[in-house]
């Protein structure tokens, strides 16, 4: 996982606002990265150490594959299998309603955000000894894959490009899908880019870039 700039200043600009409770996954995309956006939010914590801490423990929850008996989404989306991106802020917010002194409030989000549905199978299983590839925060964008022993995308049918950032709306599959409402879910917009507006958004962004440089640049501290 690498940490990205853009990703935390998102987080502190929603830290500064004091208000306990995710904000809209809208909120916080990166305009070049069309991918679910996590989030985990603590608070009271006398430093980051004990904040992350707190959410790791609750593996002590997790069994793999089988529904939790407590909360543990906080450490999933930390072990999420596709997640490549991480930013994180913090601020000490002033009293006001029960908190009675100021308290400190923390954020991470995330690229990409872990599927609420299938949050009990963070990654996929593998065998001991199998070796791990670091591919230095690289993400695929528009619904595609990354190979994990070469570090390459593997492109949908209607996206190209070394990390699938092109996106051709002309040549697009059906969407099982008959309402933007169903776009709330993450995996949606990508499934059917024009019904939940990434077509018209990649319009945008190709005005704004150029059609050349929409591949977002991964590369940043570890």
């Amino acid at each position: 996982m690498y940490w990205n700039d853009d990703l935390a200043e998102i987080a502190l600009r929603y830290a500064r606002g004091c208000i306990f409770d995710h904000d809209k996954s809208i909120q916080r995309n990166l305009p070049k990265i069309p991918l679910s956006t996590g989030q985990n939010l603590a608070m009271g914590y006398e430093n980051w150490t004990q904040a992350i801490q707190g959410w790791i423990e609750e593996k002590e929850h997790y069994f793999y594959g089988y529904p939790s008996a407590g909360i543990v989404t906080h450490y999933t989306q930390m072990i999420w299998h596709s997640t490549a991106l991480v930013g994180c802020a913090a601020t000490i917010c002033p009293p006001y309603g029960p908190y009675t002194i100021p308290w400190p409030f923390y954020i991470c989000n995330y690229i990409t955000g872990q599927l609420n549905s299938d949050f009990h199978r963070p990654y996929d299983q593998g065998s001991h000894g199998q070796s791990l590839h670091d591919c230095q925060g690289k993400v695929c964008l528009y619904n595609g894959t990354l190979d994990l022993n070469t570090c390459e995308c593997k492109c949908s049918i209607y996206a190209s490009g070394s990390q699938c950032e092109r996106l051709n709306c002309s040549i697009l599959p059906p969407c099982p899908y008959y309402s933007s409402s169903s776009c709330i879910a993450v995996n949606v917009p990508l499934e059917c880019p024009r019904l939940c507006g990434l077509c018209d958004r990649y319009e945008v962004l190709k005005n704004v870039y150029g059609e050349n440089n929409l591949a977002p640049n991964m590369l940043t501290v570890k």
